[in-house]
């Protein structure tokens, strides 16, 4: 078995480097094309008690308190050869402090996907914190929306909006743009409860020139989360139960853009070492 340098390999490794969102055939990228994205993002007033627990060291609350939720249906993805998947992720707007100063953006502090291959080269590449869960869109109009997720049938939230109307673009917390978003890339010891061989600050910068909005439209939106039993949500309860007391408020300023084109996020780095 041979590692070959400068290709990416994830697990298994025996069979060679593996193709991905960043290791495509030759001449089938189109990141002017690819991928079609509809991106719904809420915006909720949050307690800042219960959002300083979540934040590793070297972060603090930037702005006000409050919670991002955002669902995306994503079509014609290159990388699956025109096939596509749909993500609900929540973030909190967050200042870095590092050497050479402040960074602003969103920490991510999980992205729930439908699909396994995403999670995977996500997880294991840049550091984001994914998992699996059913991501539905039962109603996806001009004025309406529902986003409802679930685990093996169990609904945990749903995301609902009425009244959309078209929008120009939303300006950044406090005349300030996010740079980008954080990521906590961990990876635990094998037979060493506690410690791990990973555990380090990626960032994704927000910089995406080849997409191109096509639309905007914005309304008012409701978040709910269903809190569950262990029987109801085995590996998940206790991450819905905390997120479900994070919120002061269940609704707020919602945004839905339609967007062609994007990056494959290998602009990824690691602020950490």
């Amino acid at each position: 078995m041979q590692i070959e340098q400068d290709q990416r390999h994830r697990m298994p490794v025996f069979f060679g480097p593996a193709p991905g969102p960043r290791q495509m055939p030759a001449g089938r990228a189109d990141p002017k094309n690819s991928p079609r994205r509809t991106l719904i993002s809420l915006v909720c007033r949050a307690d800042a008690s219960g959002l300083e627990p979540l934040l590793p060291s070297g972060f603090s609350l930037w702005g006000e308190p409050r919670l991002v939720f955002e669902a995306q249906r994503l079509a014609e993805i290159d990388w699956l050869a025109g096939r596509g998947y749909d993500t609900f992720g929540v973030k909190i707007p967050v200042r870095y402090d590092k050497g050479d100063g402040p960074m602003y953006g969103h920490l991510l502090t999980v992205l729930f996907e439908n699909l396994p291959d995403p999670i995977i080269t996500g997880r294991e590449e840049l550091g984001f914190a994914k998992l699996y869960c059913e991501i539905d869109f039962p109603r996806l109009a001009d004025d309406a929306l529902e986003v409802a997720c679930s685990w093996l049938g169990f609904e945990f939230f749903r995301l609902e909006a009425e009244g959309l109307a078209p929008a120009t673009e939303a300006q950044g917390s406090g005349g300030q743009a996010p740079q980008g978003v954080f990521h906590f890339r961990y990876f635990p010891r094998v037979g060493e409860p506690g410690k791990s061989d990973v555990a380090q600050i990626t960032f994704t910068p927000a910089a995406n020139p080849d997409a191109r909005v096509l639309g905007r439209r914005s309304g008012h939106g409701r978040a709910r989360f269903r809190r569950g039993s262990w029987e109801d949500l085995p590996t998940l309860h206790y991450l819905v139960d905390r997120l479900a007391g994070l919120a002061l408020e269940d609704s707020g300023q919602l945004t839905v853009v339609e967007s062609v084109g994007g990056k494959d996020l290998s602009d990824t780095v690691c602020l950490t070492r």
